[in-house]
């Protein structure tokens, strides 16, 4: 047997060096295993994360299938959107930050007579009552007389699941509305949406006859079918419940003309989709709803809170002509004087106002109307002694308004849409049935001079109160919208049959319909204002 040349000393030396390599190989390999399983790991999280992001990309492009809306061209395969065309007047047109500019009253000279004014006469001619010398309400005519090619066929996409961001809006405001705040609410496009309508004529007993198209007889229903998207955010879905408990002992006001009554009826079928007992909204004076009538307030029992509106197409007083004048003056405009509904506007929580519609030769002119300012004929224009008539309003706005309790809006000009000639020369809307593609518009939508004035009146008068007045405009979205006029179904054809084709309403609109998007936008536009209530989450 071999003995170990190694002593005791040597032996235990030469063990402690076997043992650290053995743990150093030890060690070096754990090491090893520890970064193998933090690559691993960092790995499987980097494809969670790529995972989720891509999943979560593919959901919001399905949930927003809804905004795309394809128009198919006749002749090519190529698809566009329904999106608003804003030429550079338009822009201007838009409100923009008030200047320092005060133009006072007293240095408005006249000007001559202008000749007659087809971008704004009615649509139907109704003489002037001797008895109130304010004129029955009719429609409004189109300035524009074009002999155009039927329109495009349009396709839909439908099927869409409704955006539950937007329907958070109504009851939480908080972020949505601060996003809401910073978004241009009033450029985008038309959507076909399966969700509307949010109401039925049928269901709503608030719509005067001439507005039931689709209980006239109105073949089509896909007029009721598009709702209007913005192109940076979306509107909140209206929620009838909430407004209601927003306006609970408040009052809502529509002043204008039978366009500002449209609306009116469309709010008054909105609002009550939420109660369910209609008999607890009532015209206060025992009133039924009709176009001669000046003044209709409905009350929501359950809220304390009333809709009410004034028949007031000028905004200005239409008076009988004083002693002195010629035989032929049957009336007088005083467009330097606040009108009667005046005294209906002070303590309204909500103010919705429009006019132009009939500052027209056909409603002025023709009859025998003239203009009367400080007590003499004048020669203003129309244009002119409608500028004047808006300063008046803007002037009443600035000493009058309290900010604190009230918020205005004036209405830009509702858009009419006679294909082949005026309202009185064979001009027509009947064959319209999807809205109009962006070169259409381009083509058959002027640019309305009303819009200019009302933005001037409100940024150069309007200074301490400038904050809650605002211009709202629905031009740029109705434009398109030349399937949404009653047009032979302004009465019930089941009984009385077609009208003649010279004897359509492209002027007014159907409700449900293009009416109801207006309201929506007034409901976003509170909302992203904020202002009291308006800015508070709503608890039921």
């Amino acid at each position: 047997m071999a003995i170990s040349k190694l002593t005791p000393r040597k032996l235990l030396l030469e063990s402690q060096r076997s043992g650290k390599s053995v743990l150093r190989k030890a060690f070096c390999r754990s090491q090893g295993l520890s970064l193998s399983l933090l690559l691993a790991c960092s790995a499987g999280v980097f494809l969670l994360c790529f995972m989720f992001v891509d999943v979560r990309t593919f959901y919001d492009h399905v949930g927003n299938t809804k905004v795309h809306n394809f128009i198919l061209q006749r002749e090519t395969l190529g698809t566009t959107i329904l999106s608003s065309h804003e030429s550079e007047a338009v822009a201007e047109s838009r409100v923009t930050p008030r200047t320092e500019v005060n133009i006072e009253l007293d240095g408005v000279e006249d000007t001559s007579d202008a000749e007659a004014d087809a971008a704004t006469e009615e649509a139907t001619q109704d003489p002037l009552g001797a008895a109130s010398m304010i004129p029955t309400d009719g429609g409004v005519e189109s300035g524009i007389n074009t002999d155009s090619t039927e329109p495009e066929l349009i396709s839909k996409q439908t099927g869409s699941e409704p955006d539950p961001q937007s329907e958070d809006v109504p009851a939480t405001g908080g972020k949505d509305r601060r996003s809401l705040a910073g978004c241009d609410i009033y450029h985008g496009q038309w959507v076909y949406d399966e969700a509307y309508p949010l109401y039925r004529s049928r269901n709503c007993p608030f719509v005067d006859t001439g507005f039931r198209c689709e209980d006239n007889g109105r073949p089509d229903q896909d007029f009721m079918k598009y709702r209007w998207q913005p192109h940076d955010c979306d509107l909140p879905r209206f929620d009838p419940r909430a407004m209601l408990e927003r306006l609970r002992n408040q009052r809502v006001v529509f002043v204008g003309d039978s366009l500002g009554r449209n609306q009116w009826e469309s709010m008054l079928c909105m609002l009550s989709e939420a109660v369910q007992n209609k008999s607890r909204i009532y015209e206060v004076n025992g009133q039924s709803i009709g176009k001669t009538i000046g003044e209709l307030i409905y009350k929501f029992q359950d809220y304390n809170c009333t809709v009410e509106y004034y028949r007031d197409p000028f905004l200005v007083p239409q008076l009988r002509p004083p002693p002195g004048l010629p035989k032929n003056v049957t009336s007088v405009l005083r467009p330097d004087q606040v009108s009667w509904s005046a005294g209906k506007w002070h303590g309204a929580n909500i103010m919705v106002f429009n006019s132009g519609h009939w500052w027209s030769w056909e409603k002025i002119g023709r009859p025998g109307g003239r203009f009367y300012v400080r007590n003499k004929l004048t020669n203003h224009s129309n244009e002119e002694a409608f500028k004047l008539g808006l300063k008046t309003w803007a002037l009443w706005m600035e000493h009058n308004l309290n900010p604190a309790t009230s918020q205005v809006f004036f209405r830009s000009f509702a858009s009419v849409h006679f294909r082949g000639g005026a309202w009185n020369r064979g001009g027509h809307c009947h064959e319209e049935t999807h809205p109009l593609t962006d070169e259409e518009v381009e083509k058959e939508q002027g640019i309305p001079w009303t819009n200019k004035h009302i933005v001037a009146a409100i940024n150069d008068n309007i200074k301490e109160k400038r904050g809650v007045v605002e211009f709202m405009d629905v031009t740029t979205a109705t434009n398109y919208r030349a399937d949404g006029h009653a047009g032979f179904y302004g009465r019930d054809v089941k009984i009385y049959g077609l009208p003649p084709k010279n004897r359509q309403d492209c002027s007014h609109f159907c409700l449900p319909g293009v009416p109801d998007t207006w309201n929506e936008l007034l409901y976003a536009a509170l909302l992203a204002r904020g202002q009291g209530v308006w800015g508070e989450p709503i608890r039921y």
